[in-house]
């Protein structure tokens, strides 16, 4: 009993490694279905996205069979294939123009640039644009920082992003109200260090978009909840509810500042300056939304309810604009002295410089706004939808500009080429042109390997159904040869318990396979309402019944009855027997256990090798089986073959199959089409009409290839055939290119050449080698989209388009599931890139113009400071609305240019999870450069100035008293510590203490607007 007892204690302890095993067996056939891959897998979603015929007992997915006449008509209707290419070569000769006006638009950048920091003409521009230049980097590094921060976030809540909103919205909050106080009480802490260092600029230049960011985010969310959505006078309403809240904490904020310091100590501006700043962005955020949902009628980001951009939006938004400019100018004129008199009370101060911000800001946002909307309604589609997020990468390409002198010729590959089993547009033109003319040049025979997805699909699909016959086949030998063992071994009782644990473990195979075979996005191994996984699981249990039923029917039901007893701590013995129970145990582990063995010695292919270095007769037996292979493969003799090639083009409509075979006869003279027969004129390249009794005869003869019945130039139908002597006179010459739809396609691929071969070439054998490329979109909606587009530029709509659209729908799954089931040898991808490169281009332009307009202001506003004999560093607010309007828009196609390089991915969190590496890659990069190298120059840049015209101001010695009263100003963003010491170098009469109480506040003034900007 010890023994029995010791020996089920182990099984029970290497229970879990058995469980663990279970589900590596369960992982090992989901993988050998799906490759790895749940979403590769046949699925309920996948069914919405392809449907499949049904061809025998390895179909997996069904579908609704239609005519094939029908279908045969539609995919052959070509009367307007022609307006289609058109209009193709225009898309394309626009997005060279685009290509060129943006990469145009970066070298004027960095010209421009150049200029502005190198010129001594004025040395205050200069500083300026050093300053204008950090502070872009600075408000760049803040938003791609908060767009991280919200991917991580939603990486982290997942599918449930809509019942965590209102947590979302309350840290939201909790993060501005942290920013709002935490930001100045830091930076007075760094002020009272020695060792502040860059930190204290760093802070103050990037203070202000933190809590700027971080109070629009949290009140915009807040204004989208109803009713402030419902309309824009609602709107209004939340937004001078929100202007109460902003007060109410930006007092709070103040209060808690001045917590220490004495109750009559002076004011000072600039300590309140990220807060003030931070307070102008978001009221001119909040003011450009409130004034776009009055123009537009619907909130702005809502996909909803938007509409297409009219010219009358634009012009309501323009005057709009018009508006904030003047109320901007009403605000630097009169108000802004108001905030500079130290005469009035801190809280008017307070509140005549966060007017002016204000305007600013609202005249920078709807700046920027109106400039976007104007290139959205140009390049807008008919459904009002105009990919604003897609930027494109151009505008990070001219960042890498900036940087690098030499990377022009980087940019000018915009249009992206891809060859991953995809080839991109061109690539695949070379590519298959390179194939091609080597196959003629060396006349070789050899199979063009499939590259298709398609091909691998069916590949693992047999490789799974192999795998079922070889798990089962293991274990039926695994479970009899370990009963013939134990038999010689150990006796009977144990050798029934091993076969009856190896029918159970074939029965949890069986389960398994059945279970990953209809497997579901609801249904799958590791659901735990599965019922295929609950019955796996009750197995073992299963297994121990039919064991204690077996040993009650040999000792008799009575006396195995008598003898069931219960004792403590070893639960009822004696149901069965222990040398079965044992046999069982094991026969069941080590039988269910063939499923991964075998996987883990086909995935571990250099055992073989391993084995034959092992000396012994083993060794020797697979060294003599590799030879024999190797020399049957080698006297293998291949008889001298010529090769007519020809090259397939096939695809869905309106994929760009006919650009791609345009390109390669364009590209090289010895691609040429073959001449067609036709008893009318049609549509058809090179066609030689002929009479109806000549079709027909060679009909009859079948001498064509293919033959079908579409409508002709006269809207009659025409009969149209390819002569199988035109294809090989044409090949005869280099190679032949068949621009076909797929039906047509299936016939000349089914079509038996051989007579034709052997009449053309009677004294040597030939091979016709059919190169098959398909031609298609990354998924059926962007092929759909491309065919509405179409459809609707010819003037289609209403339910006349819908029922086209649902045929052609109908169509393009049919001409699918035909290249998935039957392997062509390339794929190309058509991503779309030649007509998606105008739109991308001219929309990321917009950071461009931008870019143009803030320069030609800044010139704009170095006559006006010379006019009025003022400094442009005066114009602090302006310099703000300048680094807004440049920063924002190069920052938001930066980042749209990274985020749509994620779009490829199939999961969303893998998307996010790519999206949030290359945002910290990106501010790895910049941040550094910023902080060691721009920051440090426009510090110097305004330090310089402020010698400069503190030293100017000191040169007469009766000038004195006054550059001691009024100091100069420093640059818009620098900080403001440099002014003071420069006053009060200069040299002065003694002063009177009541002469001294006055100057002080003057000499804060140039503090608070340093830290401003």
């Amino acid at each position: 009993p010890k023994k029995w007892q010791l020996g089920l204690c182990v099984m029970v302890k290497l229970w879990p490694c058995w469980l663990l095993a279970t589900a590596e067996a369960a992982t090992h056939a989901l993988h050998l279905s799906a490759n790895g891959e749940v979403w590769d897998f046949p699925t309920e979603p996948s069914k919405r996205m392809v449907r499949h015929e049904t061809r025998g007992p390895s179909a997996y997915l069904q579908q609704d069979r239609q005519d094939p006449d029908a279908v045969q008509i539609l995919s052959n209707n070509t009367d307007r294939l022609e307006d289609y290419l058109s209009s193709l070569k225009r898309e394309a000769a626009e997005a060279n123009l685009g290509i060129a006006l943006g990469l145009t638009g970066p070298l004027l950048c960095v010209i421009a640039l150049f200029y502005m920091v190198s010129q001594s003409i004025n040395q205050d521009l200069v500083t300026c644009t050093w300053q204008l230049l950090s502070g872009n980097i600075a408000l760049f590094a803040t938003v791609l920082t908060f767009m991280a921060l919200k991917k991580v976030w939603k990486l982290l809540v997942g599918d449930q992003a809509e019942e965590m909103a209102l947590i979302g919205d309350i840290l939201a909050f909790l993060k501005f109200i942290l920013l709002l106080i935490g930001v100045p009480f830091l930076r007075s802490k760094l002020e009272a260090s020695s060792a502040a260092g860059r930190w204290l600029p760093a802070l103050r230049t990037t203070g202000a978009y933190l809590i700027g960011f971080a109070g629009a985010d949290c009140f915009a969310n807040f204004l989208r909840l109803e009713p402030f959505s419902s309309g824009a006078g609602f709107y209004f309403l939340g937004m001078l509810l929100v202007f109460g809240v902003l007060s109410a904490l930006l007092a709070l904020a103040w209060r808690i500042s001045q917590y220490g310091r004495p109750s009559d100590a002076a004011y000072e501006p600039e300590r309140e300056a990220e807060q003030v700043d931070a307070a102008g962005f978001q009221i001119g955020f909040l003011m450009s939304m409130w004034l776009r949902f009055l123009v537009t009628g619907f909130l702005p980001g809502s996909k909803k309810e938007a509409h297409p951009l009219s010219s009358q939006d634009l012009a309501f938004l323009g005057g709009a604009l018009l508006i904030s400019m003047s109320i901007f100018a009403l605000m630097m004129w009169k108000v802004r002295a108001l905030a500079d008199s130290t005469e009035r009370k801190p809280i008017y101060r307070r509140i005549f410089r966060i007017l002016t911000e204000s305007s600013a800001m609202t005249m920078a946002w709807l700046l920027m706004y109106w400039v976007q909307w104007l290139f959205w309604y140009f390049h807008q589609n008919a459904d009002g939808s105009h990919r604003s997020g897609r930027h494109a990468a151009l505008m990070s390409l001219a960042l890498s500009d900036l940087a690098v002198p030499k990377s022009g010729a980087i940019s000018a590959g915009t249009r992206s080429v891809k060859r991953r089993g995809a080839l991109g547009e061109r690539a695949a033109s070379l590519s298959v042109l390179a194939l091609t003319l080597r196959r003629v040049a060396t006349r070789a025979v050899s199979d063009s390997a499939p590259v298709l997805a398609a091909a691998r699909r069916a590949k693992r699909r047999s490789e799974f159904e192999r795998t079922k016959r070889q798990s089962l086949l293991d274990a039926a030998a695994v479970g009899l040869l370990g009963a013939l063992l134990l038999y010689a071994n150990n006796g009977q009782e144990t050798a029934e318990g091993w076969l009856l644990g190896a029918v159970f473990a074939v029965l949890y195979l069986i389960l398994l396979q059945q279970d990953v075979t209809v497997i579901t996005v609801e249904s799958n191994p590791f659901n735990l309402t599965n019922p295929f996984r609950i019955l796996r699981f009750l197995l073992p249990f299963g297994l121990v019944v039919a064991l204690g039923l077996q040993h009650a029917l040999t000792v008799g039901p009575e006396e195995w009855w008598q003898n069931v007893t219960w004792q403590p701590g070893v639960n009822f013995t004696r149901v069965v027997a222990p040398s079965s129970l044992l046999g069982a145990l094991l026969g069941y582990v080590v039988t269910s256990a063939v499923l991964p063995l075998r996987g883990l010695a086909e995935t571990l292919p250099e055992a073989r090798q391993l084995v034959k270095a092992v000396p012994g007769s083993l060794g020797v037996a697979l060294e003599l089986a590799d030879a024999a292979d190797t020399s049957q493969r080698v006297e293998e003799v291949v008889e001298d073959v010529e090769v007519v090639p020809v090259l397939l083009i096939t695809g869905p409509r309106g994929c760009g199959k006919s650009t791609l075979a345009q390109q390669l006869m364009a590209n090289d003279h010895r691609f040429q089409e073959p001449e067609w027969v036709a008893t009318k004129p049609c549509s058809m390249g090179r066609q030689r009409l002929v009479s109806q009794s000549d079709f027909q005869a060679l009909e009859q003869t079948r001498s064509l290839a293919v033959s079908y019945r579409p409508a002709g130039d006269d809207l009659e139908e025409v009969e149209v055939g390819l002569p199988a002597m035109s294809v090989l006179a044409t090949a005869q010459n280099g190679a032949c290119i068949l621009d076909v739809d797929p039906p047509t396609a299936r016939y000349i691929l089914a079509y038996n050449f051989e007579p034709a071969l052997s009449a053309a070439f009677p004294e040597k054998k030939t091979e016709l080698r059919i190169v098959t490329v398909w031609v298609s979109m990354q998924s059926l909606d962007a092929i759909m989209q491309r065919n509405r587009r179409w459809l609707e530029s010819q003037g289609l709509e209403g339910e006349l388009l819908t029922d086209q659209l649902k045929a052609l729908r109908s169509q393009v799954t049919s001409d699918m599931e035909w290249a998935l089931t039957n392997g062509l040898d390339f794929t190309v991808l058509n991503d779309g890139t030649t007509a998606k490169a105008t739109e991308e281009v001219l929309k990321a332009s917009q950071a461009i113009v931008s870019t143009a307009l803030v320069y030609a202001g800044l010139m704009a506003l170095v006559f006006l400071a010379k006019r009025m004999g003022k400094q442009v560093s005066d114009f602090t607010e302006l310099c703000n609305a300048f680094v807004l309007q440049t920063g924002f828009c190069w920052e938001m196609a930066i980042y749209v240019g990274l985020v749509d390089s994620t779009t490829k991915l199939r999961n969303p969190n893998s998307r996010r999870i790519a999206a949030i590496v290359w945002i910290c890659f990106l501010l790895v990069m910049i941040i550094p450069a910023w902080f060691w190298y721009i920051l440090p120059k426009a510090q110097k840049a305004a330090d310089g100035k402020a010698e400069g015209d503190a030293a100017e101001g000191s040169a007469p010695k009766e000038a004195a008293p006054a550059a001691a009263a009024v100091p100069a100003a420093p640059a818009a963003t620098t900080p403001a510590t440099p002014a003071a010491p420069a006053a009060e170098e200069a040299p002065a009469p003694p002063a009177t203490p009541t002469e001294t109480k006055e100057e002080a506040p003057a000499a804060e003034a140039p503090a608070e607007e340093a830290t401003t900007s």
